[in-house]
């Protein structure tokens, strides 16, 4: 605990890639699920960037990214920020709307038909149709389920494109900071398959170049006061707010006072603790 109202969580990243290599892999994945289900707890959020399989232990393959989990048996609603335009979202699964758990297996059924067999075997692909079908259908248990992936026995190949997939529909070109935050993150991701994330760079507010003589609103306010930023780590640019260099602040560029390295300002007591 770091404050009285903040907790950290940290766990071991796991390695792996969005591509199953078999399908023991999935049925990995289905299996954590089922056990995260007999617990009473229900993911919510089964999207392909969820799923990580292993490539050098199949069994070692697992579903991340649980911040969305609700107790299965009482999920409530959707958040307000819920994401409803990725391909594995239920058509009804919408902001401020009670959580189904129809919702979570079309979200699984929607994920397993990105994936087919590596081999053109008739009753191979055949069977995993009827998996993606057996998938969304509430009646038919995890458990069962995995271990009719597990029986099938092959290797798997991805059959959708992963800039569709990992992205959803195209963002707005008019998203906000937080918004361009996130499909930079995305569009700098690595994903092992045979097709890569292709790159698309948005510049944030804070990445944006100021303009010369313009005030810039993303530079840190304390920085460019008397009394100086005391923030180890500040999440705004040490910049000047009139220029926008970084070799001084707003002060000393109106009054052309000598140029200091901005890491020498101190935040004064005046103020409180930093």
């Amino acid at each position: 605990r770091v404050s009285v109202d903040v907790d950290v969580l940290m766990y071991p990243k796991i390695e792996g890639s969005f591509n199953p290599s078999h399908t023991t892999c999935v049925a990995a994945c289905v299996q954590h699920l089922c056990q995260a289900e007999a617990k009473n707890i229900l993911h919510v959020d089964l999207r392909l960037l969820n799923f990580i399989f292993s490539e050098e232990l199949d069994s070692e393959s697992y579903l991340v990214d649980w911040d969305h989990a609700r107790p299965f048996d009482e999920p409530g609603c959707y958040v307000q920020n819920w994401n409803d335009a990725l391909d594995e979202r239920h058509p009804d699964a919408k902001c401020g709307k009670p959580i189904l758990y129809e919702h979570v297996r079309y979200a699984l059924a929607q994920v397993l038909r990105y994936f087919a067999p590596v081999d053109d075997d008739e009753s191979q692909l055949q069977e995993w149709k009827g998996i993606c079908i057996a998938a969304r259908d509430t009646e038919h248990r995890l458990s069962e389920l995995a271990e009719r992936i597990r029986t099938l026995q092959c290797k798997l190949k991805l059959t959708a494109e992963i800039e569709t997939v990992v992205t959803g529909r195209p963002p707005r070109k008019t998203g906000g900071d937080g918004l361009a935050k996130i499909t930079a993150g995305l569009s700098k991701m690595s994903v092992r398959s045979e097709r890569t994330l292709k790159t698309v760079t948005f510049a944030t507010a804070s990445e944006k170049k100021p303009r010369q003589g313009n005030r810039n609103i993303s530079a840190c306010f304390d920085f460019n006061s008397t009394w100086g930023c005391g923030k180890a780590q500040c999440r705004q640019p040490h910049i000047c707010s009139t220029c926008g260099l970084d070799d001084h602040w707003k002060v000393q560029c109106k009054t052309g006072s000598p140029k200091t390295k901005p890491e020498t300002r101190k935040r004064s007591g005046s103020r409180g603790k930093p």
